[in-house]
């Protein structure tokens, strides 16, 4: 990827484009970088099954992250016209040590496909919580599409878990 990405972004630091070819370049640039980051998470996957993953662990605040997650697809929702809403049990003030970028990374791609899936006027709710042992995550949404343990089935994924289904997909840490 850098063998594509060095020359795009060489050629758009120079200002030397037509406006229509700089667009086109930028969306190469937009793709290559989409793509690079879909390597790192199989990649990752990969270290993950292999039992090799190293995790950077931080500090943070389990509720505000929760929010901050919900917000990002606030104007996205409007714009379906779904019905988006956030649920919470347990501790507000509680700060947790976790790898803050995959467990983004892992939020981010279940709220995406929930609301690729769910139609105009649908409805997305992310629920989550802790109790004595757990922290979780769910994100529920009324779009349709293969149920989790289909998609396991037809894929033998190890991370079937962390898939959409029409019904509800758990995070359990």
């Amino acid at each position: 990827m850098t063998l594509i990405l060095a020359p795009v972004k060489e050629i758009l630091s120079k200002n030397q484009l037509d406006e229509k070819t700089l667009s086109r370049l930028q969306l190469v640039e937009k793709n290559s970088q989409r793509l690079q980051q879909m390597v790192n998470e199989i990649l990752d996957l990969s270290k993950l099954e292999a039992g090799k993953m190293v995790l950077n662990n931080k500090t943070i605040h389990w509720h505000s992250f929760l929010k901050q997650m919900y917000a990002s697809f606030e104007s996205f929702a409007d714009m379906k016209f779904i019905d988006y809403q956030f649920h919470y049990e347990g501790d507000k003030t509680l700060n947790i040590v976790i790898d803050k970028q995959k467990v983004e990374t892992i939020l981010i791609n279940l709220l995406s496909n929930a609301f690729k899936f769910t139609p105009n006027h649908g409805e997305v709710t992310i629920k989550a919580g802790i109790t004595k042992k757990y922290l979780w995550v769910e994100v529920h949404d009324n779009g349709v599409r293969n149920s989790c343990e289909t998609l396991a089935k037809n894929r033998d994924l190890s991370l079937s878990r962390f898939l959409s289904s029409s019904v509800c997909c758990s995070i359990i840490c």
